[in-house]
C-alpha cells in the first residue's frame, strides 16, 4: 500500500516579508533560512523515522523545489527521484495578487467567500474547487499511475490547494482556520474496503519538536 505525503513548503520571503499582501502563486519566491532549515529538519525526521521517499513530486514554484532539495538532501536520497509537476501550483488569486489583505478582506468579502463552499473566485484567478480540482486530477491521472508499488511518495506543495484538496476531494472536515504550517505533512491512503483515499494525518509538525 503506497502511503502519499503531501508537504506543505518551509517558510518563503513571501511569507515572512509579504504577510500584509495577497501573494498567491508568488513562484518566484524563494525560502528563507528559516525555511531551508525547516525542510532539512523534516528530512532529518524522516529518516529517523525510517521513512524515505521512493519518488518527491514538487511543484515548479521555486519554494517547492528548494524545500524537495533539502529535503532529498538531509534523506540522501538521489535528486533524479524528484520530478517537478506544473499542477502541483498553489491557488491563482489573480487580479487580487500582490494587494493589500486588509483591502480585500472586509467582513463582507469573507462572509461572500465563506458562504460560496469553495466557488468563489478572485477576479482572473481559481475558486478553491478549481485550484484543488487540477491538483487532484493530475495527482489521479500522473502521480498515483507513475507510483505503483511504491511505499511512500512526497508531493511537496502549497496550504492552500492541499486544505482545498482534503477538504472537496477526500471530504475531511477542515475549516479556514485550519491553515497549514509551513513543512507541515498530510498523509493519504487508498482504503482498500473502498479504493477511495482517505487522510491518515493532517497538519502534522512532529518534526518541529
Amino acid at each position: 500500500m503506497t502511503t502519499y505525503h503531501f508537504i506543505r513548503h518551509g517558510e518563503s520571503e513571501a511569507n515572512e516579508i509579504r504577510a500584509h499582501l495577497i501573494c498567491g502563486r508568488s513562484s518566484e519566491t524563494p525560502l528563507t533560512q528559516k525555511g531551508i532549515h525547516q525542510a532539512r529538519l523534516l528530512g532529518h525526521w524522516c529518516t529517523n523515522q525510517q521513512l524515505q521517499f521512493d519518488h518527491v513530486f514538487p511543484s515548479k514554484a521555486v519554494r517547492a523545489m528548494q524545500t524537495a532539495q533539502y529535503l532529498c538532501e538531509a534523506m540522501h536520497i538521489a535528486l533524479e527521484n524528484v520530478i517537478p509537476l506544473d499542477d502541483m501550483e498553489e491557488k491563482d488569486q489573480g487580479d487580487w495578487t500582490g494587494v493589500l489583505r486588509s483591502s480585500i478582506y472586509t467582513p463582507g468579502k469573507l462572509k461572500e467567500m465563506n458562504d460560496s463552499d469553495g466557488h468563489f473566485a478572485p477576479p482572473g484567478g481559481e475558486s478553491d474547487r478549481q485550484a484543488a480540482g487540477r491538483m487532484y486530477k493530475a495527482f489521479i491521472q500522473h502521480i498515483v499511475p507513475a507510483t505503483q508499488g511504491a511505499k511512500h511518495v512526497a508531493i511537496v506543495s502549497h496550504g492552500n490547494v492541499i486544505r482545498s484538496l482534503v477538504k472537496y476531494h477526500l471530504n475531511y472536515p477542515v475549516s479556514w482556520a485550519d491553515g497549514l504550517k509551513n513543512t507541515a505533512v498530510t498523509s493519504i491512503i487508498k482504503a482498500p474496503e473502498t479504493e477511495d483515499f482517505r487522510v491518515l494525518i493532517y497538519n502534522q509538525t512532529d518534526h518541529y519538536a
